[in-house]
């Protein structure tokens, strides 16, 4: 193959599949290192086509925060029931539930700063859409790159789960 094709194919996957070198080295991928992005829904489907908040807790980063949706502030979210889109109440709409927002997203958490990040464990009522179910941290070399939990919380209660691995 012509060596551009090759340089390209190379800069392709460094930019977005590249993780961690052994023991933290080499550069890795942005993409690889990004904060965990999640959703939790708590939706009750009435019998009558609407539908009902089922949250435990409210959600300071949502409008309103009792919604049927807790997400990590990335990306933005969109909802549909029956094909339509809808908004936080169950009606309809044409805009996201919520737009994402990058820079908390991509800011890393400094103790005491009360700036809220996209790792730490979560707790919507406190914190909204900061932190994650699974309480992954920073991705530090060495240490915690690349994580893959079994278990967490959920983001309204605190109560835990544990993925069996199937559906």
């Amino acid at each position: 193959m012509p060596q551009q094709v090759a340089d390209t194919a190379a800069d392709l996957y460094n930019l977005f599949f590249r993780g961690w070198g052994s023991g933290g080295t080499g550069q890795g991928s942005l993409f690889t290192h990004a904060g965990p992005i999640w959703q939790e829904l708590h939706v009750g489907l009435c019998a009558n086509g609407t539908v009902v908040s089922k949250q435990a807790a409210t959600d300071p980063s949502d409008t309103p925060q009792y919604g049927l949706v807790y997400q990590s502030f990335m990306p933005n979210l969109y909802l549909y029931l029956d094909g339509k889109m809808i908004d936080q109440t169950g009606a309809a709409s044409t805009v996201p539930v919520q737009v994402g927002d990058f820079s908390r997203f991509s800011s890393i958490p400094i103790a005491g700063s009360g700036s809220p990040s996209a790792y730490g464990v979560c707790d919507a009522a406190t914190d909204g859409n900061a932190g994650n179910p699974w309480g992954i941290g920073l991705p530090i070399p060495g240490v915690s790159e690349n994580a893959n939990p079994k278990s967490g919380i959920f983001c309204d209660d605190g109560s835990a789960f544990v993925d069996t691995g199937t559906l």
